[in-house]
């Protein structure tokens, strides 16, 4: 993976718990994949910015707030549709997967499939 040098506290705490997963569960992200993760960190990062910029303002008098907000719940958003379907990543804790060393797109092609056509295949 790449480097989180360029990334703030809340970016480097997203990538160190992505890859943390990733390798107790012995996936692998492609290429498209680590540009996903650090497009979600960058967001993350952003959204942590976001919050501090709110951090006291008087939100029912303040125009300004009002559209952070929007703003703020929006990356937030952004951000979990990038973990959860673009990276098929748990929004919770892990669950227990026999997929040990399949991608995370894989394990999403696989669970598409059975779907499509039925667990019993």
């Amino acid at each position: 993976m790449t480097s989180t040098t360029t990334l703030g506290p809340a970016g480097r705490r997203l990538w160190e718990a992505v890859d943390a997963y990733l390798v107790r569960e012995k996936l692998v992200l492609d290429e498209h994949e680590v540009v996903v993760l650090e497009l979600a960190a960058a967001t993350a990062d952003r959204v942590d910015q976001l919050g501090q910029a709110l951090t006291g303002m008087d939100i029912a008098s303040n125009a300004a707030a009002v559209r952070l907000m929007a703003e703020e719940r929006m990356q937030r958003k952004a951000l979990a549709e990038l973990l959860t379907t673009k990276l098929g990543l748990p929004s919770g804790i892990a669950a227990e997967t026999k997929d040990t060393g399949r991608t995370p797109r894989s394990r999403r092609a696989q669970k598409a499939a059975a779907v499509r056509w039925g667990a019993a295949g």
